[in-house]
Order: structure tokens, then C-alpha cells, then sequence
């Protein structure tokens, strides 16, 4: 009797492992079956942290951004993409929130590439509708559309340049109680950015961002940003990124450009995890 139930054991345990294993090939096979198919995920979660100048510049709590992208290639050229972003707050003082962000639609084209044209450049146009009514409230806009312009060349194995114009104009909120409120209506945005890999998971980043922004009463400000990065290939599935966010300089409404002394109070700090499911 205990062979027959020892027996029974073995084979009960052999099948429990004979299942996971099955279960992890099919599972392996699926993923690999997406990633070899026109079908895209990406998944970054993204974490800031800023200090509260006017306080005690201390952390003024964080913010956790998570980024799903769906995407379909449609031909060698041309993609689509579903892209949506929720938001986890926890500040001081401010009760812990989460919700969704806003949900985008993407078209993308390649212009030319390297090997053909010696740059890779593309054009992207986003359309987006704001889910939440905290977002709509303080943008004063019920979503908008993003237009792009993106250029890319590798100068050595190691070294990247790359650059993206962006155009944005937002749908303003509708409504007497809106119609007063100074609301921006369009944006442009200018990236400067270049890679350089020190090893094969090692690599420094280093963005420049300028930006121009009109509001429905003709009103411009302006911002000058910078941010250092430092990334770590865990595997060939997950990155992590680590950066610095300064402001330098800024444009108050119908001002003028103005150097930020105070570069750390103007520090944003940030860390993300970027994950390609398949």
C-alpha cells in the first residue's frame, strides 16, 4: 500500500512539474510568437520626485507615472499605436490619488534612414483626450493634438545624436466660467539629446529641452531645460534609467529670459523602468 501511495506521490509530482513546464514553453512560445508578429508592448513606469521650494526643500512627496503602448506595424514605414497613462500621486498634505491620465492614438511614418540617407527622421501625430477631471482643470483643456518631427543618427557604435520638434495644440475646456481664464493653446518644443554606451549595459544620456508657449490671451512664456541620465540594461527585456531635471532658464508670461540661480531647488529627480513585453 505505501509503494501504491508512494507511487501516486512520484507521478502526482511529475505531472505537477511536467504541467509547469509545459505551461512555461506555451507561455515562452506565445511571447515569442508576439514578438515575432506586427503586434508591440512597451511599459514604462516612471517615478519623480521634486523638493518644495517654498517650504522646508524637502521632498514634497512623488508621483508614479505608468505608460502601456500597444502598437501595430502596418507596413515597413508606417505604425499605429494605442497609448495610455495612469497616475499615482502621493504628496504631502495631499491625499494619495490614483487615476488615469489621458489616452492617445498614434500614427507614425518613417522618412528616411541611415543606411539609405545617412538620418533616420520620422513624423508622428498624436491626437489625445484628458480622462480625468484634475488634468482637464488645471491644463484647462479637454485633450489636444501633437505633431513631431523626429531625427536620429548613430555617429559611432557608441555615440547617438538625436532631435525632435513637437507641436502642440490643446482643445481649451468650453464654458463661461473657462472663457476668462488665461489657458495655453499652443506649445513648441525643441529636443537636443545625445547617448553615448559606455558598455553593453552601461550608458549616459544627455537632454536639452526648449519650450515656447502662447495662451488664448496672446501671451508667451518659455522654459530652458536640462536633464543628465544614467541607464542600466538589466537584461534584454527591462532598462532602468536614472536623471536629474534642471530648469535653467524661464520666461514668466510676456517676460523675459531669466537665468534660475538656484539650480537645486529646481532639481527633478527621476527614476524609470522600461519594459518590452513583446
Amino acid at each position: 500500500m505505501k509503494k501504491i501511495l508512494v507511487g501516486l506521490m512520484t507521478l502526482s509530482f511529475s505531472a505537477s512539474l511536467l504541467a509547469q513546464a509545459v505551461s512555461t514553453a506555451s507561455t515562452q512560445s506565445v511571447l515569442q510568437r508576439l514578438k515575432d508578429s506586427p503586434v508591440s508592448l512597451t511599459i514604462d513606469a516612471y517615478l519623480e520626485s521634486a523638493p518644495d521650494v517654498e517650504k522646508d526643500k524637502k521632498f514634497n512627496g512623488s508621483t508614479l507615472y505608468l505608460d502601456s503602448v500597444l502598437g501595430f506595424k502596418l507596413t515597413e514605414d508606417d505604425s499605429v499605436a494605442l497609448l495610455t497613462e495612469s497616475v499615482h500621486k502621493d504628496a504631502k498634505e495631499v491625499r494619495a490619488s490614483n487615476e488615469l491620465e489621458f489616452v492617445m492614438l498614434k500614427y507614425k511614418r518613417a522618412l528616411s534612414k541611415q543606411d539609405e540617407d545617412g538620418v533616420n527622421s520620422s513624423v508622428e501625430v498624436r491626437p489625445y483626450y484628458m480622462t480625468n477631471d484634475e488634468g482637464r482643470d488645471s491644463s484647462q483643456s479637454n485633450g489636444g493634438v501633437q505633431a513631431r518631427l523626429n531625427f536620429s543618427r548613430k555617429v559611432t557604435d557608441s555615440l547617438t545624436l538625436a532631435s525632435t520638434f513637437r507641436h502642440y495644440h490643446y482643445i481649451k475646456k468650453t464654458g463661461a466660467a473657462d472663457s476668462e481664464k488665461a489657458t495655453t493653446m499652443r506649445a513648441w518644443r525643441l529636443y537636443l539629446s545625445g547617448s553615448y554606451d559606455v558598455t553593453d549595459k552601461i550608458g549616459l544620456g544627455l537632454l536639452g529641452l526648449y519650450v515656447s508657449s502662447r495662451n488664448n490671451k496672446r501671451q508667451s512664456s518659455g522654459e530652458v531645460v536640462v536633464q543628465p541620465t544614467l541607464s542600466y540594461a538589466i537584461n534584454d527585456t527591462f532598462t532602468l534609467t536614472a536623471g536629474v531635471e534642471s530648469n535653467l532658464f524661464s520666461k514668466p508670461v510676456d517676460g523675459t529670459f531669466s537665468r534660475n540661480h538656484l539650480l537645486v531647488e529646481n532639481f527633478l529627480y527621476s527614476i524609470n523602468l522600461t519594459t518590452s513585453v513583446f
